[in-house]
């Protein structure tokens, strides 16, 4: 919350939760590990990226994924022409860290400690749904940027509010995002995460906020 700079969000964040409280839920607030937040960014980064390198492997031009048509002399040519071909620079930039991460001699300090990493991170979250019955919070902070503002770069001081969401995720929890207000004509949301196997319970509460918000209504009639 202490985070959050964009009044219009929290303000309809708070009403949110009170409406909740008149509802008859208890609403309290959560100290989520700081340390543990600021490593969801890298956590996720590295597992991801050695997903994507490994899930991916099979894209040889051959079995699977586009073919090379510049006439390649030898395999690592042809696998080269396939995978320049066939991906962006973004996605060439995820297998060069997945496989770099996967070498023998970098798994333990990358890899591994990803793996750890998101293992202490999905054991706090257990211990959050241990006395509460979900996690609720803005599922954005900001409206999306204009594409003329975009860039493919990724930050050296990532911002765990752009990577919350990645908490249900690393757990395998259930997760639903329902609209929560409009700022400049665009929908921002907010972010149910429950326990594993829990997923009707909510969608229960999903239905709530539609019913709190009558965004639901809204959407239906514009569609």
């Amino acid at each position: 919350m202490d985070a959050i700079t964009d009044s219009n969000i929290k303000d309809s964040y708070v009403r949110l939760l009170k409406e909740l409280e008149k509802k008859g839920y208890e609403v309290v607030s959560y100290d989520y590990p700081v340390d543990l937040l600021n490593a969801l960014y890298p956590t996720y980064m590295i597992i991801s990226c050695a997903e994507s390198t490994s899930n991916n492997a099979n894209l040889d031009g051959i079995r699977f994924g586009p073919t090379a048509s510049d006439n390649p002399k030898t395999f690592e040519e042809y696998m080269t022409s396939c995978r320049t071909k066939g991906f962006s620079n973004l996605i060439k930039r995820r297998f060069v860290i997945g496989s770099f991460s996967l070498l023998s001699e970098n798994q333990d300090e990358m890899f591994s400690r990803a793996q750890k990493a998101r293992r202490m991170i999905v054991e706090n979250l257990n211990l959050f749904f241990d006395s509460i019955d979900y996690l609720v919070m803005p599922a954005s902070f900001s409206i999306p940027s204009k594409i003329k503002d975009l860039s493919s770069r990724w930050s050296t001081k990532p911002d765990f509010l752009d990577n919350i969401l990645t908490l249900g995720n690393f757990g395998g929890n259930p997760s639903l995002t329902v609209p929560l207000t409009f700022e400049s004509s665009m929908p921002i949301g907010v972010n149910i995460t429950g326990r594993i196997f829990e997923d009707g319970y909510v969608l229960g509460l999903g239905k709530e906020i539609e019913e709190i918000t009558g965004l639901k209504d809204l959407f239906v009639k514009e569609n």
